[in-house]
């Protein structure tokens, strides 16, 4: 093999690897997507809705309760005296979702 031929053959392996490499397209980064929020507060699916879900659906929480065990508590107050609860494991997945309607006190007369 002569000198030519070795030249020749580096110039065609360079050409096919510059062409390869300038036509790739730029990769762009996949823009974070939004939680699909439920209709209703109670819509949310245990064990694949998780706290960040939740929060960016609903806002933050009027209160949080964290047990030693690592497991969470999400409450929010809701008008006409509702409550609703959402339970979190240690992965911060919905375990369940608890609503409650409280019945105010009468006023002593």
């Amino acid at each position: 093999m002569n000198l030519r031929s070795i030249v020749v053959a580096l110039l065609v392996v360079v050409a096919s690897q510059a062409s390869l490499a300038a036509g790739d397209p730029p990769v762009k980064p996949e823009a974070p997507t939004k939680p699909a929020c439920p209709e209703r507060l109670d819509g949310f699916v245990n064990g694949d809705a998780t706290a960040k879900a939740i929060v960016t659906c609903i806002g933050k929480p009027a209160s949080e309760d964290h047990n030693p065990d690592g497991r969470f508590v999400y409450l929010y107050k809701l008008k006409d005296n509702i409550t609703i609860t959402y339970l979190f494991d240690t992965n911060e997945t919905l375990v369940r979702t608890n609503v409650y309607k409280t019945t105010p006190t009468p006023k002593a007369p």
